[in-house]
C-alpha cells in the first residue's frame, strides 16, 4: 500500500489486496500530510521495495544509486495514480546532481510550482515524485520547514511529546516504532498497530512516513485507519499556526499545527485566546476541507474582578459595586509608579468585603517595592481557603490544610519595584511569575470556599506587608504565560507607566541622590575617557552616524519598536507576518542593499505558487505603507529589482547605528581602544538581544552571524592588559556580551572579577547563581565552578 487517504473508505480488505491503491480526490485539496506512506530505508535500488508495497524512501548516508531516480520513474510511468517520496536526511551531492537530469525530472513536483500541500495540482501536472533534502533546493523541498521525526520514546505513551526530534510543528512525520516495541508495554506489543493510532490521539498528527521493516503492523494500522472518517483543522494566529492548543472534545490532545482526527465537532481551546467560530461540526459538504480557526489575544481586563490603582483611594475600577471597603493605609507618590499605596507592615491593611469568590481558577497580580521581606508578608488572604504572598522573598501560596506551596529561591527583592504574579488552578498547580517571567510551578491542592471577606496587605494569621503596593489585580480566570509577560511589559492602566518606563527608573539605588550621585560618576568616567582618547590619533566617527533622538525610530535590540513623527507606537499594527516581511527587508537593505522578490519568497513563501506569493507579498506591501504613512519617515521602495527599507534623516535606526559603529570601532583599533564608540555600541547592545521574540529560521541565522561578529569584535578586548584595568569597562562589555552568549565561561569569569574588585560581591554571588541555574537547564548537570575557580582561571600564580 503506498499511501492511504483520509477520505471515508470501503474496508474490503484482505490478502493481495492490501497492495492496491485507493486515491481520492473529491474536491483537489488533499495534501501529502493527509496521506500515509508504508517506508523504509535504502541505500540504493528501490525496485524490490516497490514491489513489496513501500512507497517512500529515507536515503541512508551518502548512497547514490544510478538506479534510484530511473527505478522510480519507471514505477510512475506504469503506476498513473501512484506518488513517492524520497527522503535524502543528509546532504548527497550525487543525488542531487542527478536531481538536474531532464529524464529524472519527469515527474519531479518544483518548489514554487508545485506544493506537497496541493496534490490536486501536482496530479494535473503529473508531477507525483517529491524529493525532500535538509534544505530547499530547485528540485527539492526543505526537510528542515516540511517534515519532522517521531521515534516512539521506551516510555510511550507517557511522556509522549519527548518522541520528537525536531520541529513538531511541520505538517509531515517520519514516524518510527520498530526500535521502541521491545520496551512497550505487553498490550503494545501485542498489538503495535496501536501506537501510531495513540500518536494520531494525543498529537493529532498521522504518522505520514510509516518506516517499519514489518509491513503487517502497517497492514494491521492501515484497517482501522480506514474505518473512520477523517478530518482536518487549523488554528491561525497571526497568519501563523498557533501552537499549545487542546481541544474540548479531545482533552489529551495538545497540538502543535494542523490536526487529523475523526472527531467530528471540534473547539479549540487556549488561555489568553478567543477563537472563531469557537466551534465547528464537519458535514457532508466540508468533510474534505481544512477547517481554519482564527485566535485572537483577549484583552487583558477581560474577566478582571479586582483592579485597585490606588489613585489614593480603594475604589474598584471594574465592576459597578462601588461600596467603600475598610482600610487604614496610607498613599505616596512614587517616582517610577506614581501615586500608591503605603503598608507599615504592622496593622495596615484593607478590608474588601466584596462578592468575589476565588474556587477554582483565578490569577493575582501586583505590582510591590517591599521594604521588608523576612518572614510571611501576605499579598491578599481570604479566611482559611488561601493566602497569596510570599516568605523571607521566596512566593508563596496557601491552600486548605496550610498546604504551602512554595518556590524555594528568593524571587522577591527589597526596594525594588517588581510584578509579582500568582497563576492559580486548584487541584492541578500554581505557576508563579516575577516580571513576566515563570520562575516556579507547583501541584495545587484544592480550594474550599468561603464568605469571609478578602483582605489586602494581611490575612487571617496577621502575615503584613511592608512596603508600597500599586495595580493590585484579580482574574476570575487563568491567565496564559504570554499574557502574564504582556502584562508585565504592557499594565493595565493608561495612567501609569509601561515597563519599559519603569527599566529606565527602577534601579537598584536607595534614592534619587544616588542616581544623581551615579550619574555624576558616569559623567567624570566620559570626561576622562575623552581627555585620554584627545592625546591620541582617532579616525573620526562618520557624520552619519547619530545619537537617539527623540523623534521616529526603529529599534529592534532587545524587541521590536517602530515610533513615529508624533510619538505614537506603531509596533502593535504590525502583524507577525509584516514584522517578518519589515525585518527581511531592512536587514537586506543594510547588508546587501536591497533583496529581490524571489529571494523574499524564498524567505516567508516558500511553497507557494509564484501567483499566490506575489498576491501575499502585494498584500503586506500596502498594509505595512498604511502604517508608515503615519508620518514615520520611513517608507518601502522597489527599485532596480530590489526592495529596500528607506529612512529620511530624522529617523534613528538602531540596527543600522549598529552596523556604523561596528566599522567605526574597527577602523580605529590601529590607535588604540577608541572608548566613545565602544560606549555607542554598548548602548544598543545592552537593550537585549535582536529581535527576541521572533524565532523565524531565517533569522536564525542572521541572529548566529551577529553574536559571531559580536565575539570575534570584542573578546579579544579581555587580552588587553590596558583594558582589563578599567574593570568598570569589563564588567559592563562582558555583561552585555553575554545577553548574547549566555554560556560564555570566559565572559562570565571576566563579569565576576570585575563585580569583586569594585566590592560588589552580593552581585558577584548573584550572577554565579543565574549562571549556574541555566547552565543546568540546558546542560542537565550542575556547572560546578565556585567564585574563587572562575577568578583563579584569570589569575594564575
Amino acid at each position: 500500500m503506498q499511501w492511504l487517504s483520509r477520505s471515508k473508505l470501503i474496508h474490503v480488505l484482505t490478502g493481495a489486496l492490501f497492495f492496491l491503491l485507493f486515491p481520492i480526490f473529491s474536491n483537489g485539496e488533499n495534501s501529502l500530510d493527509e496521506l500515509v506512506f508504508l517506508s523504509c530505508e535504502t541505500k540504493g535500488s528501490i525496485k524490490k521495495d516497490l514491489q513489496n508495497g513501500y512507497r517512500a524512501f529515507i536515503v541512508q548516508g551518502d548512497a547514490a544509486s544510478p538506479t534510484l531516480f530511473d527505478e522510480a520513474n519507471n514505477f510512475l510511468a506504469e503506476n498513473t495514480d501512484q506518488y513517492l517520496s524520497i527522503i535524502i536526511e543528509q546532504p548527497n551531492s550525487g543525488l542531487l546532481k542527478k536531481l538536474g537530469n531532464n529524464t529524472t525530472r519527469r515527474f519531479l513536483a518544483i518548489p514554487g510550482l508545485h506544493s506537497p500541500y496541493k496534490l490536486a495540482g501536482c496530479k494535473a501536472d503529473g508531477k507525483r515524485l517529491f524529493i525532500f533534502t535538509p534544505e530547499e533546493t530547485p528540485f527539492s523541498f526543505s526537510i528542515k520547514k516540511n517534515m519532522c521525526t517521531y521515534r516512539v520514546p521506551a516510555t510511550f505513551p507517557a511522556e509522549i511529546n519527548s518522541g520528537f526530534a525536531d520541529h513538531p510543528e511541520n505538517n509531515l512525520v517520519i514516524f518510527r516504532a520498530d526500535e521502541a516495541l521491545n520496551f512497550l508495554a505487553d498490550s503494545l506489543k501485542q498489538h503495535p498497530q496501536r501506537v501510531a493510532e495513540l500518536f494520531n490521539t494525543h498529537t493529532g498528527k498521522l504518522p505520514n512516513f510509516f518506516v517499519t521493516s514489518q509491513p503487517q503492523t502497517f497492514e494491521a494500522y492501515y484497517r482501522e485507519f480506514t474505518q473512520h472518517a477523517w478530518y482536518t483543522a487549523n488554528v491561525i494566529y497571526n497568519d501563523k499556526p498557533l501552537a499549545g492548543i487542546t481541544w474540548k472534545a479531545m482533552p489529551q490532545l495538545k497540538s502543535f499545527g494542523k490536526i487529523h482526527t475523526t472527531k467530528k465537532e471540534l473547539s479549540p481551546y487556549k488561555n489568553g485566546f478567543h477563537f472563531s467560530p469557537d466551534v465547528f461540526t464537519f458535514n457532508n459538504s466540508t468533510s474534505e476541507t481544512i477547517k481554519l480557526f482564527y485566535a485572537r489575544q483577549k484583552d487583558l481586563l477581560e474577566e478582571v474582578v479586582l483592579l485597585l490603582r490606588f489613585e489614593q483611594d480603594v475604589t474598584n475600577a471594574v465592576g459597578t459595586d462601588k461600596k467603600i471597603p475598610f482600610n487604614n493605609i496610607s498613599y505616596k507618590k512614587d517616582s517610577v509608579r506614581g501615586w500608591c499605596a503605603v503598608f507599615n507592615g504592622t496593622n495596615n491593611y484593607i478590608d474588601y468585603d466584596t462578592d468575589i469568590q476565588l474556587n477554582k481558577s483565578f490569577t493575582v497580580s501586583a505590582w510591590v517595592k517591599p521594604t521588608a521581606i523576612s518572614g510571611n508578608r501576605s499579598i491578599i488572604g481570604k479566611g482559611k481557603a488561601l493566602s497569596v504572598k510570599f516568605r523571607d522573598g521566596n512566593l508563596l501560596f496557601t491552600s486548605p490544610g496550610i498546604k504551602d506551596h512554595v518556590i524555594d529561591s528568593a524571587v522577591v527583592k527589597v526596594n525594588q519595584w517588581q510584578q509579582i504574579t500568582y497563576v492559580i488552578s486548584a487541584g492541578e498547580n500554581v505557576r508563579f511569575f516575577r516580571n513576566g517571567q515563570l520562575v516556579g510551578i507547583e501541584k495545587a491542592a484544592e480550594i474550599i470556599p468561603t464568605e469571609y471577606s478578602l483582605l489586602i496587605g494581611t490575612n487571617l494569621w496577621d502575615e503584613f506587608f511592608e512596603g508600597m503596593m500599586d495595580e493590585l489585580t484579580i482574574w476570575d480566570r487563568i491567565l496564559s504565560d504570554e499574557e502574564v509577560l504582556r502584562l508585565y511589559a504592557e499594565g493595565l492602566n493608561p495612567g501609569k507607566p509601561t515597563q519599559k518606563a519603569i527599566q529606565a527608573w527602577s534601579m537598584p539605588i536607595a534614592g534619587l541622590a544616588v542616581f544623581v550621585i551615579l550619574l555624576f560618576l558616569f559623567i567624570l568616567k566620559k570626561i576622562k575617557y575623552s581627555r585620554k582618547k584627545a592625546a591620541q590619533k582617532q579616525v573620526p566617527i562618520p557624520s552619519s552616524i547619530q545619537e537617539k533622538p527623540n523623534g521616529p525610530s526603529v529599534e529592534v535590540f532587545g524587541g521590536f519598536k517602530i515610533v513615529n513623527r508624533n510619538g505614537e507606537d506603531l509596533t502593535l499594527r504590525f502583524s507577525t507576518r509584516r514584522k517578518q516581511f519589515f525585518m527581511v527587508v531592512l536587514i537586506a537593505t543594510l547588508k546587501e542593499n536591497g533583496i529581490s522578490s524571489k529571494q523574499l519568497t524564498n524567505y516567508l513563501w516558500a511553497g507557494y505558487s509564484q501567483e499566490s506569493a506575489k498576491n501575499n507579498r502585494s498584500t503586506q506591501v500596502q498594509r505595512i505603507r498604511e502604517i508608515i504613512a503615519r508620518n514615520s519617515g520611513i517608507s518601502i521602495e522597489y527599485g532596480n529589482k530590489k526592495w529596500t527599507v528607506n529612512f529620511e534623516e530624522d529617523v534613528y535606526c538602531d540596527l543600522a547605528n549598529y552596523f556604523r559603529f561596528r566599522k567605526a570601532l574597527k577602523q580605529s583599533s590601529k590607535n588604540g581602544i577608541n572608548y566613545e564608540v565602544l560606549d555607542k555600541i554598548l548602548c544598543i547592545i545592552e537593550k537585549g538581544p535582536l529581535l527576541p521574540h521572533m524565532d523565524d529560521e531565517w533569522l536564525d541565522n542572521i541572529k548566529s552571524q551577529l553574536t559571531d561578529e559580536l565575539l570575534d569584535t570584542f573578546l579579544p578586548l579581555f587580552t588587553d592588559e590596558a583594558f582589563l584595568q578599567h574593570s568598570k569597562w569589563v564588567l559592563r562589555l562582558a555583561h552585555a556580551l553575554l545577553i548574547f552568549d549566555p554560556l560564555n565561561e570566559t565572559l562570565l569569569s571576566h563579569k565576576i572579577q570585575s563585580l569583586v574588585k569594585l566590592g560588589k560581591n552580593t552581585q558577584a554571588h548573584e550572577c554565579l547563581e543565574h549562571f549556574e541555574k541555566y547552565y543546568q537547564q540546558c546542560y542537565a548537570q550542575p556547572f560546578g565552578k565556585s567564585i574563587a575557580n572562575l577568578i583563579e582561571n584569570h589569575n594564575p600564580a
